[in-house]
């Protein structure tokens, strides 16, 4: 028997932490943080209007990123939240983004964090969403999910972002989303409903606050006034502040902020003219690795590709005004700074490849270095030693890795391309079959059989395990569609939480392209909720339809429920235990 203390551990554990540290990338917020009440104040209000999906917009560096951490950090205890950084390999993936949502969900109703070697399928995320969706109606509380950084994913990485989308719950009672990014840039779902808002700038006052209370106020204003009061620019001039006479930076600067980061850049110029080398090229190659790399570096991993004690790389770090040194991260003062170093280090590029690779080889076994690797080698044109490395076990390596049938298909398809630019007809075929294999992989036909086996015996916990193991959404919905049949046709209440489920679904898919599956879903449901069914049928039905066409299909789908909910009647009274 366990003792009052362990029992009462989990609660204990909750009310010690909060979600903003459960969260697996919870950014860093500013040492000097300038609190934007107002902005949070109306995001809430929106949310208190009945909008369930707010998108804040706003240019680069307009500090949106704090402002959604600010939002969690004042709702601890129902806010979950993803902020996602292409930089951080670690998090920079399907599978542990859903393991870090499944843990903040669990965190909420159970007071505990998942094992860290739990499996966060799908599966395991709708289950967690039904028991909070329950949770939330039952207590009365809204549960709100933070996603940043989704419009900051490259186009290379797009299908990504699709992904992040599929992980959340649009129009779930009682869940409130609150997004980052301009609209364009967000692949929302038709049955998203977003109500657009826009940060603002700092104002002279913000400005003042921001860059200390020690600056006179007419330096702040005029800083504020040459960053056209966007944050992430004031923060590139406060190490400048801080290292020079800020009125001489500001006469240095001119009327605008287009030579600041030359102003800036003029520092390591000025600290390679006093190295000897080689310390000259390792700071220009620390560099290097930073503007052009995938991953986010820390000073122990920047000296280990470049083969340097670390106290010498931090030395020559810190002497840069825009390199942020810390514990966990070495990194540039903004993300607008690492692509002007980007431009910069243009010519460095493949070096920077070159280094990656070399350290990536030497060290195999680390998490994301299957997926890095391809990246690499397509960036820098290694299209030969691409292929060698893929006829190895890196395909499953990552699928193992990301949980993602695209990524890897994505990653077959990268060799195919390798494969035809050097003439390799037997690679090329190789990558073919596993591409085409899988493709099959995410074919689920036969769950069909098993699910109707367990609804013949009442097993719906079961049969509802089923549909939410399943990888693909028609599939998901076809199950939970034949769930919702039997309760139908044997008189049993139908859960909200599952009719939530069917209509999100419904919505997700396109009909017109599945015409003779959506015909076979719309079978399944048109006896528990005859108007989804309905709306499936018109969507499946080709423009060039014409009335007389959708009512034939109608007819021919209620003909076939009616079928089906004589023969769940006529087994449910011979006993399901024979039937079965």
């Amino acid at each position: 028997m366990q003792t009052n203390s362990t029992q009462t551990a989990p609660a204990l554990q909750a009310q010690l932490q909060q979600l903003p540290e459960i969260c697996g990338d919870f950014p860093r917020l500013p040492a000097t943080l300038v609190a934007r009440d107002n902005l949070l104040r109306m995001i809430e209000q929106l949310f208190a209007a009945s909008h369930t999906l707010v998108v804040m917009q706003g240019a680069e560096g307009i500090g949106n990123t704090t402002l959604l951490g600010q939002f969690v950090m004042r709702h601890p205890k129902h806010a979950i939240s993803l902020f996602v950084r292409p930089k951080n390999a670690l998090f920079y993936n399907l599978k542990s983004l859903r393991f870090d949502l499944c843990n903040q969900i669990h965190w909420v109703l159970h007071g505990t964090e998942l094992n860290i070697d739990q499996e966060a399928d799908e599966g395991l995320l709708d289950r967690l969403y039904f028991q909070l969706a329950t949770h939330a109606r039952r207590t009365n509380q809204n549960y709100y999910f933070v996603v940043d950084g989704i419009a900051d994913i490259p186009e290379s990485d797009a299908q990504l972002r699709l992904h992040i989308m599929d992980l959340m719950r649009w129009n779930t009672p009682r869940f409130c989303t609150l997004l980052s990014g301009e609209i364009t840039n967000l692949p929302l779902p038709a049955v998203a409903e977003p109500q657009l808002a826009r940060t603002p700038e700092f104002s002279d006052g913000e400005a003042q606050l921001f860059l200390g209370k020690s600056l006179p106020t007419e330096v702040a204003t005029e800083a504020n006034r040459v960053c056209e009061g966007m944050p992430g620019r004031l923060e590139i001039l406060r190490p400048l502040f801080a290292k020079e006479d800020p009125a001489l930076v500001l006469s240095e600067l001119g009327s605008t902020l287009s030579n600041v980061f030359e102003l800036s850049w003029r520092q390591l110029e000025r600290i390679e003219k006093t190295c000897a080398a080689p310390e000259d090229e390792l700071l220009s190659d620390a560099l290097a690795l930073m503007a052009h790399g995938r991953r986010i570096h820390t000073l122990s991993g920047l000296s280990r590709v470049l083969k340097c004690p670390p106290q010498n790389l931090q030395e020559l770090l810190e002497k840069l005004s825009f390199v942020a040194v810390e514990v966990e991260e070495v990194k540039f003062i903004s993300d607008a700074f690492r692509r002007f170093a980007a431009e910069k280090l243009r010519a460095a590029r493949k070096r920077a490849d070159d280094l990656h690779i070399e350290d990536l080889i030497h060290h195999p076994n680390e998490a994301q270095a299957p997926l890095d690797l391809v990246l690499y080698y397509r960036q820098s044109g290694r299209s030969k030693e691409l292929l060698a490395y893929l006829d190895g076990d890196a395909i499953s390596k990552m699928l193992e890795l990301t949980g993602s049938l695209f990524t890897v298909q994505t990653t077959a398809e990268a060799g195919m391309v390798a494969a035809r630019e050097v003439g390799n007809d037997k690679d090329l075929f190789r990558l073919s079959v596993q591409k085409s294999a899988l493709h099959d992989l995410g074919d689920a036909q036969m769950w069909r059989e098993e699910a109707e086996a367990r609804l013949a015996l009442f097993d719906y916990d079961s049969a509802f395990a089923l549909a939410q193991n399943s990888v693909l959404s028609e599939d998901k919905l076809h199950l939970l569609a034949l769930i919702a049949r039997s309760k139908a046709a044997r008189g049993l209440a139908i859960e909200p939480e599952l009719t939530d489920d069917i209509k999100r679904l419904c919505a997700l898919i396109d009909p017109e392209k599945m015409r003779e599956r959506a015909m076979q879903i719309a079978t399944d449901l048109l006896l528990s909720h005859p108007e989804l069914a309905t709306d499936l049928i018109k969507r499946a039905s080709s423009k060039d339809d014409d009335e007389n066409a959708f009512t034939q299909a109608l007819a021919e789908t209620s003909f076939s429920a009616t079928h089906q909910r004589l023969f769940e009647e006529a087994r449910s009274e011979q006993g399901f235990t024979e039937a079965f």
